[in-house]
C-alpha cells in the first residue's frame, strides 16, 4: 500500500481538496479491477469537509460518526468513520472508501494523534492507495508527525502566488525532515490563469518560479469556470465534466495517469 499526502502547507484556497478528491476518484476507477477497495481517501480537513460533502452528495449529511468523533474520543473504532461510495461508468462499477470529515461550526485546534489508529486499521481493507487530504498545517501542526511514519509520497499543491509556492516548499521540507525517504511527486500549480503566465513583479513565468522553489517541474492545472460551477452544484468534477470540455479536468486525468504509471511500475 502506498500512502500519499496531498498538501498546500499553511496556505488555504489552493484547490487542494478538489485535487485530492478528483485524483482519488480517477485512481479508484483505473484500479477498479485490482482490489475490492483500491483507494481510500482520508478527508483530514476537519471542520471543513468539502470532499466529504461531495462524496455524500449533500451539504449536511446525517451520519453516525465522522473523523471529528474519532479525534474527540466519541468513538474508539476507527473503521466506524469509513463510508463507501459507488458509481457506475460505462457499465463498469467502481468505488471509493472514505473517512468522513466533520461538520462542526466550531473551528479549533484538534490533536490528530488518533488518526494513527485509522491509518493502522485501514490496512485490513488492503487498499492499493491511501490518499490523505491534509488540513492546513497552521491549524493542525501535528499532521506531519502523525502521518510521517505511514507516508510514501507527497503531492504539493500551490497556486500562482509567491506565498502559496513558498508554503508548499516549506511543507515538503518539513515532511522530509521527519521522513527522509518520502517520494515527492510532481507539484501541482493549480488554478493557473493562462492569460497571466508571468509573475508581474519579477517577469519570470510562474512555472519557473515554482520550479525554482521546489526543484521540480510543476504540473499545471488551468483555472476553469466549469470546475467552479460543478463544485457549487456539489458535483465531483471528473464525473460530470469531460476532458474535451475542461482543460482542468483533462489535466487532472493526465496527472492521475502519470502518477499511477510512476507508482505502480
Amino acid at each position: 500500500m502506498r500512502t500519499i499526502l496531498v498538501t498546500s502547507g499553511t496556505k488555504g484556497g489552493t484547490g487542494k481538496s478538489t485535487i485530492a478528491l478528483n485524483l482519488s476518484v480517477l485512481m479508484a476507477y483505473k484500479l477498479r479491477s485490482k482490489a475490492q477497495y483500491p483507494v481510500i481517501l482520508i478527508d483530514a480537513s476537519v471542520d471543513s469537509g468539502s470532499s466529504t460533502m461531495l462524496l455524500f452528495g449533500q451539504s449536511n449529511p446525517n451520519v453516525q460518526y465522522t473523523l471529528i468523533d474519532l479525534l474527540d474520543g466519541r468513538t474508539t473504532d476507527p473503521l466506524s468513520v469509513l463510508y463507501l461510495r459507488q458509481w457506475q461508468v460505462n457499465g463498469d462499477q467502481f468505488n471509493i472508501v472514505f473517512a468522513a470529515s466533520g461538520f462542526s461550526n466550531l473551528t479549533r485546534y484538534r490533536s490528530l494523534y488518533p488518526l494513527s489508529m485509522l491509518l493502522n486499521a485501514i490496512r485490513s481493507l488492503s487498499p492499493i492507495l491511501t490518499i490523505i487530504d491534509s488540513p492546513a498545517m497552521g491549524m493542525t501542526g501535528d499532521i506531519i508527525e502523525v502521518t510521517a511514519p505511514y507516508l510514501t509520497d507527497v503531492i504539493p499543491v500551490m497556486t500562482p502566488d509567491h506565498s502559496s509556492i513558498k508554503a508548499a516548499k516549506l511543507a515538503v521540507n518539513s515532511i522530509k525532515a521527519v521522513n527522509a525517504n518520502i517520494n515527492v511527486l510532481n507539484p501541482i500549480l493549480n488554478m493557473f490563469d493562462e492569460r497571466y503566465p508571468v509573475d508581474a513583479s519579477t517577469g519570470i513565468p510562474w512555472t519557473e518560479v515554482a520550479k525554482g522553489e521546489l526543484g521540480m517541474e510543476p504540473f499545471v492545472v488551468p483555472l476553469d469556470e466549469y470546475v467552479q460551477i460543478a463544485r457549487q452544484a456539489l458535483e465531483i468534477e471528473v464525473l460530470k465534466i469531460g476532458p474535451l470540455e475542461s482543460k482542468a479536468v483533462a489535466s487532472m486525468i493526465n496527472y492521475s495517469n502519470e502518477v499511477l504509471g510512476k507508482l505502480l511500475q
